[in-house]
């Protein structure tokens, strides 16, 4: 997933990088179901590593990690992308945050 998402920036020639200017709006290929699905693929390969090491302490970082993301980094992001697009706001209305729940 998290590669599929990095090619696709490369493709587009945006930066991934948080303190670069984004250049393109992306909104196809795993975009189009999920509005982060970098963040999921690091959650899910965080979860699947403690599961892999048979580790509890490693599945149960990724409630912390998860609540990090979702409250104090997809925020300003969202906002900086809403000022920068005009069709952010009908994309956040339609595609969901993550993958089940949509705000």
């Amino acid at each position: 997933l998290r590669k599929s998402c990095v090619d696709l920036f490369v493709e587009k020639k945006t930066p991934t990088a948080h303190k670069k200017e984004a250049k393109v709006f992306v909104i196809d290929g795993p975009y189009a179901w999920s509005r982060n699905p970098m963040y999921l693929s690091m959650l899910g390969t965080l979860g699947s590593f403690g599961l892999l090491m048979n580790s509890w302490w490693g599945i149960a970082t990724v409630i912390p990690f998860g609540a990090y993301v979702h409250f104090l980094v997809i925020p300003p992001e969202e906002r900086y992308l809403a000022k920068r697009f005009e069709t952010f706001e009908a994309y956040a209305k339609k595609t969901p945050k993550w993958i089940l729940w949509r705000r």
